[in-house]
């Protein structure tokens, strides 16, 4: 009877394993991006009126992503959240379903050497995007990985404003400047594997352990 109970927490376990400790899965992505807005800037309709610095977190799935040219992609964005110094903690409205969008081009894209992070519409009529030169590990669209970008190349702010709903702010937040003289910065990351799966697997270890023991000890 105390066997078929080890046999029994052995399987169910060893079903959790399966289900949560499979093979690292790495659609998961966050892009974290920071720099500064400039004053004409607008928080629920009003101007912020000075520079002013803002972090964004914008977690996506590497697998769901409209296809682009070679070299760059844009995906489907799941949460956002919206840092502005002074002013608080916003999230996104309306996700995933409307934009942003998360962008991003590796150093392959249209032979400009560049990497290029930012966000976009599914259009990509509205957007605003910064170049770096450099990305460590080296970044490909193909397979998203933990980098961090540096040698700040320029920001392209050729379509602005650019728009995004916030939950509980009429009127949203629409970009219209960027300060020059800030340095933005930006980095992608994979988060690690969940804990229960790693403790499940110490559990199905120390349960073949206890096993393999007690056939010892009836063999003996």
């Amino acid at each position: 009877m105390r066997t078929m109970r080890f046999v029994f927490a052995f399987a169910a376990i060893s079903s959790l394993v399966a289900a949560f400790a499979g093979p690292a899965r790495t659609e998961r992505v966050i892009e974290y991006f920071s720099a500064s807005f400039g004053p004409t800037t607008t928080l629920g309709g009003v101007a912020l009126g000075a520079d002013t610095p803002f972090t964004i977190h914008a977690t996506f799935d590497s697998t769901s992503f409209i296809p682009q040219a070679p070299g760059y992609k844009i995906y489907h964005v799941s949460t956002l959240t919206i840092d502005i110094a002074g002013h608080g903690t916003y999230t996104g409205s309306g996700l995933p379903s409307t934009s942003p969008y998360v962008f991003l081009a590796d150093s392959t894209w249209a032979g400009l050497n560049l990497n290029v992070v930012g966000l976009t519409n599914s259009t990509q009529s509205k957007y605003f995007f910064v170049q770096f030169t450099h990305a460590a590990p080296s970044f490909s669209v193909a397979a998203p990985i933990s980098t961090v970008f540096s040698g700040y190349g320029g920001t392209l702010l050729q379509s602005l404003p650019y728009s995004i709903a916030l939950s509980g702010v009429t009127g949203g937040l629409v970009i219209n400047d960027f300060d020059p003289n800030a340095t933005p910065q930006a980095s992608l990351t994979v988060p690690e594997p969940t804990s229960i799966a790693m403790g499940a697997t110490s559990a199905v270890a120390v349960l073949s352990v206890l096993y393999r023991r007690r056939r010892a000890k009836r063999n003996a």
